[in-house]
Protein backbone atom coordinates (compact mmCIF):
# COMPACT_ATOMS: atom_id res chain seq x y z
CA UNK A 1 0.00 0.00 0.00
CA UNK A 2 1.14 3.56 -0.66
CA UNK A 3 1.54 6.23 1.96
CA UNK A 4 -1.22 8.81 2.41
CA UNK A 5 -1.16 11.34 -0.42
CA UNK A 6 -2.13 14.42 1.59
CA UNK A 7 -1.51 15.87 5.01
CA UNK A 8 -4.13 15.10 7.62
CA UNK A 9 -3.09 18.05 9.81
CA UNK A 10 -2.00 21.52 8.75
CA UNK A 11 0.62 23.83 10.22
CA UNK A 12 -0.96 26.05 12.85
CA UNK A 13 -3.71 23.63 13.90
CA UNK A 14 -4.02 23.28 17.67
CA UNK A 15 -4.55 19.89 19.30
CA UNK A 16 -6.62 19.76 22.50
CA UNK A 17 -6.07 23.53 23.02
CA UNK A 18 -2.49 22.78 23.99
CA UNK A 19 -0.19 21.76 21.11
CA UNK A 20 0.30 23.68 17.86
CA UNK A 21 1.29 21.76 14.73
CA UNK A 22 4.55 22.86 13.05
CA UNK A 23 5.22 20.39 10.22
CA UNK A 24 4.98 16.76 9.12
CA UNK A 25 8.11 14.76 9.95
CA UNK A 26 7.11 11.20 8.98
CA UNK A 27 4.35 8.97 7.66
CA UNK A 28 3.23 5.40 7.11
CA UNK A 29 0.41 3.66 5.29
CA UNK A 30 -2.40 4.92 7.54
CA UNK A 31 -0.75 7.43 9.87
CA UNK A 32 1.42 10.53 9.90
CA UNK A 33 3.78 12.06 12.47
CA UNK A 34 3.98 15.80 13.08
CA UNK A 35 6.26 18.08 15.05
CA UNK A 36 4.34 20.30 17.41
CA UNK A 37 5.05 22.53 20.39
CA UNK A 38 3.21 23.35 23.56
CA UNK A 39 1.56 26.77 23.52
CA UNK A 40 1.81 26.93 27.33
CA UNK A 41 5.41 25.82 27.90
CA UNK A 42 8.70 25.46 26.06
CA UNK A 43 8.29 21.87 24.92
CA UNK A 44 8.38 20.14 21.53
CA UNK A 45 6.30 16.97 21.05
CA UNK A 46 5.40 14.44 18.39
CA UNK A 47 1.80 14.09 17.25
CA UNK A 48 0.77 10.85 15.56
CA UNK A 49 -2.49 11.00 13.65
CA UNK A 50 -4.43 8.19 12.04
CA UNK A 51 -6.46 8.68 8.87
CA UNK A 52 -10.22 8.48 9.61
CA UNK A 53 -10.60 6.04 6.70
CA UNK A 54 -8.16 3.49 8.14
CA UNK A 55 -9.47 -0.01 7.51
CA UNK A 56 -7.98 -1.30 10.77
CA UNK A 57 -7.70 1.55 13.29
CA UNK A 58 -4.84 0.83 15.68
CA UNK A 59 -3.88 4.19 17.18
CA UNK A 60 -6.38 3.85 20.03
CA UNK A 61 -4.79 0.49 20.92
CA UNK A 62 -1.26 1.85 20.56
CA UNK A 63 -2.15 4.80 22.79
CA UNK A 64 -3.52 2.54 25.51
CA UNK A 65 -0.34 0.42 25.46
CA UNK A 66 1.93 3.46 25.61
CA UNK A 67 -0.09 4.90 28.49
CA UNK A 68 0.15 1.62 30.42
CA UNK A 69 3.93 1.45 29.93
CA UNK A 70 4.87 4.78 31.45
CA UNK A 71 6.92 3.06 34.15
CA UNK A 72 9.04 1.37 31.44
CA UNK A 73 12.22 3.37 30.84
CA UNK A 74 12.51 2.25 27.21
CA UNK A 75 9.28 3.82 25.92
CA UNK A 76 8.64 7.50 25.30
CA UNK A 77 6.45 9.70 27.46
CA UNK A 78 2.69 9.76 26.83
CA UNK A 79 0.89 13.11 26.96
CA UNK A 80 -2.56 12.76 25.40
CA UNK A 81 -4.73 10.85 22.96
CA UNK A 82 -8.20 11.55 21.69
CA UNK A 83 -10.20 12.84 18.74
CA UNK A 84 -9.24 15.85 16.63
CA UNK A 85 -11.95 16.53 14.08
CA UNK A 86 -12.56 13.08 12.58
CA UNK A 87 -9.09 11.70 13.29
CA UNK A 88 -7.53 9.98 16.30
CA UNK A 89 -4.35 11.65 17.58
CA UNK A 90 -1.62 10.59 20.00
CA UNK A 91 0.66 13.21 21.55
CA UNK A 92 3.94 11.87 22.89
CA UNK A 93 7.57 12.65 23.56
CA UNK A 94 9.57 13.74 20.53
CA UNK A 95 12.39 11.30 19.78
CA UNK A 96 15.40 11.49 17.48
CA UNK A 97 16.53 9.38 14.55
CA UNK A 98 15.51 5.75 14.21
CA UNK A 99 17.98 2.91 13.93
CA UNK A 100 17.20 2.61 10.24
CA UNK A 101 19.59 5.54 9.76
CA UNK A 102 22.46 3.14 10.48
CA UNK A 103 21.97 1.61 7.04
CA UNK A 104 22.34 4.86 5.14
CA UNK A 105 25.63 6.01 6.67
CA UNK A 106 28.70 5.98 4.38
CA UNK A 107 30.41 3.19 6.35
CA UNK A 108 27.34 0.89 6.11
CA UNK A 109 27.49 0.18 2.36
CA UNK A 110 28.70 -3.37 3.03
CA UNK A 111 27.09 -3.75 6.44
CA UNK A 112 27.31 -1.79 9.67
CA UNK A 113 30.78 -2.00 11.32
CA UNK A 114 30.88 -4.93 13.72
CA UNK A 115 31.46 -2.98 16.92
CA UNK A 116 28.46 -0.80 16.11
CA UNK A 117 26.35 -3.87 15.25
CA UNK A 118 27.01 -5.37 18.66
CA UNK A 119 26.41 -2.18 20.65
CA UNK A 120 23.15 -1.42 18.81
CA UNK A 121 22.06 -5.05 19.06
CA UNK A 122 22.50 -4.93 22.83
CA UNK A 123 20.55 -1.66 23.06
CA UNK A 124 17.67 -3.15 21.08
CA UNK A 125 17.69 -6.25 23.27
CA UNK A 126 17.37 -4.08 26.38
CA UNK A 127 14.33 -2.38 24.85
CA UNK A 128 12.71 -5.68 23.88
CA UNK A 129 13.29 -7.25 27.28
CA UNK A 130 11.76 -4.25 29.06
CA UNK A 131 8.74 -4.40 26.75
CA UNK A 132 8.29 -8.13 27.38
CA UNK A 133 8.59 -7.69 31.15
CA UNK A 134 5.52 -5.46 31.00
CA UNK A 135 3.48 -8.28 29.48
CA UNK A 136 3.47 -7.48 25.76
CA UNK A 137 5.00 -8.83 22.58
CA UNK A 138 5.79 -6.24 19.92
CA UNK A 139 5.28 -8.36 16.74
CA UNK A 140 6.96 -5.87 14.40
CA UNK A 141 10.62 -5.64 15.39
CA UNK A 142 12.60 -3.71 12.77
CA UNK A 143 15.13 -0.87 12.70
CA UNK A 144 12.57 1.88 12.18
CA UNK A 145 10.77 0.84 15.38
CA UNK A 146 13.73 1.79 17.57
CA UNK A 147 14.70 5.42 18.06
CA UNK A 148 17.19 7.46 20.03
CA UNK A 149 16.31 10.25 22.41
CA UNK A 150 16.00 13.69 20.84
CA UNK A 151 19.36 15.46 20.48
CA UNK A 152 18.31 18.14 22.95
CA UNK A 153 17.00 15.68 25.54
CA UNK A 154 18.72 15.02 28.88
CA UNK A 155 18.48 11.32 27.90
CA UNK A 156 20.62 11.86 24.77
CA UNK A 157 22.06 8.54 23.56
CA UNK A 158 19.26 6.44 25.07
CA UNK A 159 17.25 4.05 22.87
CA UNK A 160 13.50 3.53 22.84
CA UNK A 161 11.14 0.95 21.33
CA UNK A 162 8.23 2.53 19.44
CA UNK A 163 5.13 1.83 17.33
CA UNK A 164 2.86 -0.59 19.19
CA UNK A 165 0.08 -0.84 16.62
CA UNK A 166 0.69 -4.56 16.03
CA UNK A 167 1.58 -5.39 19.64
CA UNK A 168 -0.39 -7.92 21.64
CA UNK A 169 -0.78 -8.66 25.33
CA UNK A 170 1.13 -11.83 26.27
CA UNK A 171 0.63 -11.87 30.04
CA UNK A 172 -2.73 -11.51 31.76
CA UNK A 173 -3.45 -9.50 34.89
CA UNK A 174 -2.40 -12.53 36.92
CA UNK A 175 1.02 -12.42 35.14
CA UNK A 176 0.32 -15.78 33.54
CA UNK A 177 0.81 -16.40 29.82
CA UNK A 178 -2.36 -15.94 27.80
CA UNK A 179 -3.05 -19.21 25.93
CA UNK A 180 -2.10 -19.23 22.27
CA UNK A 181 -4.85 -19.17 19.67
CA UNK A 182 -4.89 -22.21 17.35
CA UNK A 183 -4.30 -19.91 14.36
CA UNK A 184 -3.30 -16.28 13.97
CA UNK A 185 -2.85 -13.77 11.16
CA UNK A 186 0.56 -12.82 9.79
CA UNK A 187 2.04 -10.01 11.84
CA UNK A 188 5.28 -8.13 11.30
CA UNK A 189 7.47 -7.20 8.35
CA UNK A 190 8.27 -9.95 5.87
CA UNK A 191 12.02 -9.24 6.01
CA UNK A 192 12.28 -9.85 9.76
CA UNK A 193 9.16 -11.83 10.72
CA UNK A 194 9.73 -15.12 12.50
CA UNK A 195 8.87 -18.47 10.96
CA UNK A 196 5.94 -18.72 13.37
CA UNK A 197 4.46 -15.56 11.88
CA UNK A 198 4.83 -16.91 8.35
CA UNK A 199 3.15 -20.12 9.53
CA UNK A 200 0.22 -18.16 11.03
CA UNK A 201 1.03 -19.23 14.58
CA UNK A 202 0.57 -17.19 17.75
CA UNK A 203 3.60 -15.03 18.48
CA UNK A 204 5.39 -14.96 21.82
CA UNK A 205 8.57 -13.32 23.15
CA UNK A 206 10.74 -15.74 21.17
CA UNK A 207 9.35 -14.35 17.92
CA UNK A 208 10.37 -10.79 18.76
CA UNK A 209 13.83 -12.19 19.44
CA UNK A 210 13.95 -13.99 16.09
CA UNK A 211 13.10 -10.70 14.40
CA UNK A 212 15.81 -9.02 16.47
CA UNK A 213 18.33 -11.67 15.42
CA UNK A 214 17.46 -11.28 11.73
CA UNK A 215 17.85 -7.51 12.12
CA UNK A 216 21.28 -7.91 13.72
CA UNK A 217 22.28 -10.26 10.90
CA UNK A 218 21.02 -7.72 8.36
CA UNK A 219 23.22 -5.06 9.97
CA UNK A 220 26.24 -7.39 9.98
CA UNK A 221 25.91 -8.75 6.46
CA UNK A 222 24.48 -5.71 4.76
CA UNK A 223 21.70 -7.87 3.31
CA UNK A 224 19.72 -11.00 4.16
CA UNK A 225 19.48 -13.85 1.62
CA UNK A 226 15.72 -13.30 1.25
CA UNK A 227 15.94 -9.49 0.96
CA UNK A 228 14.93 -9.19 -2.70
CA UNK A 229 11.98 -11.55 -2.30
CA UNK A 230 10.82 -9.77 0.85
CA UNK A 231 10.88 -6.44 -0.99
CA UNK A 232 8.93 -8.00 -3.87
CA UNK A 233 6.43 -9.51 -1.40
CA UNK A 234 7.20 -13.10 -2.45
CA UNK A 235 6.18 -14.31 0.97
CA UNK A 236 6.24 -18.04 0.21
CA UNK A 237 9.78 -17.79 -1.14
CA UNK A 238 10.83 -15.81 1.93
CA UNK A 239 9.37 -18.58 4.09
CA UNK A 240 11.26 -21.27 2.13
CA UNK A 241 14.56 -19.43 2.44
CA UNK A 242 14.09 -18.70 6.13
CA UNK A 243 13.31 -22.36 6.78
CA UNK A 244 16.48 -23.40 4.99
CA UNK A 245 18.85 -20.88 6.60
CA UNK A 246 17.22 -20.96 10.03
CA UNK A 247 16.29 -24.61 10.55
CA UNK A 248 18.24 -26.74 8.08
CA UNK A 249 21.58 -24.97 7.59
CA UNK A 250 21.88 -22.16 10.18
CA UNK A 251 25.66 -22.14 9.83
CA UNK A 252 25.30 -20.84 6.27
CA UNK A 253 23.52 -17.71 7.44
CA UNK A 254 26.54 -16.74 9.55
CA UNK A 255 29.22 -18.13 7.24
CA UNK A 256 32.33 -15.93 7.21
CA UNK A 257 31.28 -13.69 10.09
CA UNK A 258 33.38 -13.00 13.15
CA UNK A 259 32.03 -15.01 16.08
CA UNK A 260 30.02 -17.31 13.80
CA UNK A 261 29.93 -20.09 16.40
CA UNK A 262 28.29 -17.73 18.92
CA UNK A 263 25.73 -16.63 16.36
CA UNK A 264 24.86 -20.27 15.65
CA UNK A 265 24.51 -20.87 19.39
CA UNK A 266 22.05 -17.98 19.57
CA UNK A 267 20.00 -19.48 16.73
CA UNK A 268 19.94 -22.92 18.34
CA UNK A 269 18.81 -21.39 21.61
CA UNK A 270 16.00 -19.46 19.93
CA UNK A 271 14.93 -22.65 18.14
CA UNK A 272 14.55 -24.34 21.53
CA UNK A 273 12.04 -21.79 22.80
CA UNK A 274 8.28 -22.22 22.74
CA UNK A 275 5.48 -19.66 22.62
CA UNK A 276 5.03 -19.56 26.40
CA UNK A 277 8.73 -19.56 27.37
CA UNK A 278 10.44 -16.69 29.13
CA UNK A 279 13.71 -16.16 27.21
CA UNK A 280 17.14 -15.98 28.80
CA UNK A 281 18.07 -12.49 27.60
CA UNK A 282 21.39 -12.58 29.45
CA UNK A 283 22.46 -15.65 27.45
CA UNK A 284 21.83 -13.75 24.22
CA UNK A 285 23.74 -10.74 25.57
CA UNK A 286 26.76 -12.85 26.47
CA UNK A 287 26.81 -14.52 23.08
CA UNK A 288 26.46 -11.25 21.17
CA UNK A 289 29.29 -9.69 23.19
CA UNK A 290 31.45 -12.72 22.36
CA UNK A 291 30.77 -12.13 18.65
CA UNK A 292 32.69 -8.88 18.85
CA UNK A 293 35.79 -10.56 20.23
CA UNK A 294 35.56 -13.63 17.97
CA UNK A 295 38.13 -16.40 18.55
CA UNK A 296 41.54 -17.53 17.31
CA UNK A 297 39.91 -19.69 14.66
CA UNK A 298 37.74 -16.86 13.29
CA UNK A 299 38.35 -13.71 11.27
CA UNK A 300 39.65 -10.61 13.03
CA UNK A 301 37.58 -7.45 13.24
CA UNK A 302 39.93 -5.78 10.78
CA UNK A 303 39.19 -8.46 8.20
CA UNK A 304 35.47 -8.15 8.80
CA UNK A 305 35.44 -4.41 8.23
CA UNK A 306 37.47 -4.58 4.99
CA UNK A 307 35.35 -4.26 1.84
CA UNK A 308 37.37 -6.73 -0.20
CA UNK A 309 37.09 -9.42 2.46
CA UNK A 310 33.32 -8.79 2.59
CA UNK A 311 33.06 -9.68 -1.08
CA UNK A 312 35.27 -12.72 -0.66
CA UNK A 313 33.14 -13.98 2.24
CA UNK A 314 30.01 -13.54 0.13
CA UNK A 315 31.48 -15.70 -2.64
CA UNK A 316 32.63 -18.34 -0.16
CA UNK A 317 29.17 -18.29 1.47
CA UNK A 318 27.49 -19.01 -1.87
CA UNK A 319 29.92 -21.84 -2.75
CA UNK A 320 29.37 -23.53 0.61
CA UNK A 321 25.61 -23.21 0.18
CA UNK A 322 25.91 -25.06 -3.14
CA UNK A 323 27.99 -27.82 -1.57
CA UNK A 324 25.59 -28.18 1.35
CA UNK A 325 22.42 -28.57 -0.69
CA UNK A 326 24.05 -31.20 -2.88
CA UNK A 327 25.40 -33.22 0.04
CA UNK A 328 22.25 -33.29 2.17
CA UNK A 329 19.90 -34.52 -0.57
CA UNK A 330 17.81 -31.37 -0.53
CA UNK A 331 14.63 -31.79 -2.61
CA UNK A 332 15.02 -30.47 -6.15
CA UNK A 333 12.43 -27.70 -5.73
CA UNK A 334 14.25 -26.25 -2.72
CA UNK A 335 17.61 -26.84 -4.38
CA UNK A 336 16.48 -24.81 -7.40
CA UNK A 337 15.43 -21.99 -5.10
CA UNK A 338 18.72 -21.92 -3.23
CA UNK A 339 21.02 -22.22 -6.24
CA UNK A 340 19.36 -19.69 -8.52
CA UNK A 341 21.78 -16.76 -8.23
CA UNK A 342 20.75 -13.25 -9.22
CA UNK A 343 23.73 -11.55 -10.83
CA UNK A 344 22.64 -8.08 -9.77
CA UNK A 345 22.93 -8.97 -6.07
CA UNK A 346 26.09 -7.79 -4.36
CA UNK A 347 25.99 -10.92 -2.23
CA UNK A 348 25.24 -13.32 -5.07
CA UNK A 349 22.89 -14.89 -2.58
CA UNK A 350 20.68 -17.92 -3.26
CA UNK A 351 17.13 -16.89 -4.14
CA UNK A 352 14.27 -17.55 -6.53
CA UNK A 353 15.19 -16.98 -10.18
Amino acid sequence: MEALNKNILLAGEVIAERWKIVEKIGEGTFSQIYLAYSIHENQRVAVKVEAPSSLKPVLEWESSILKSLQDCNHVCRYFYHGKHAESTVLVMELLGESMSMLRVTPDAIHGVPLQRCVSVGLEMLDCIQAFHQHGYVHRDIKASNFAMADAGSPAKGKYYIIDFGLSRQHLGEDKKVIPARPQAEFRGTSMYASLSSHRRQELGPKDDLWSWFYLVMDFMRGELPWATDAQQKNRQTVLNLKEYYTEKCPSLLVEGLVGASHLVAMMKYLQSLKYEDKPDYDFLRRKLKRVETGSKEEDTMELWNAIESERERALQWTMRAKDAVVKDNTPQSVLDTLLAVKSESRFRKPCIG
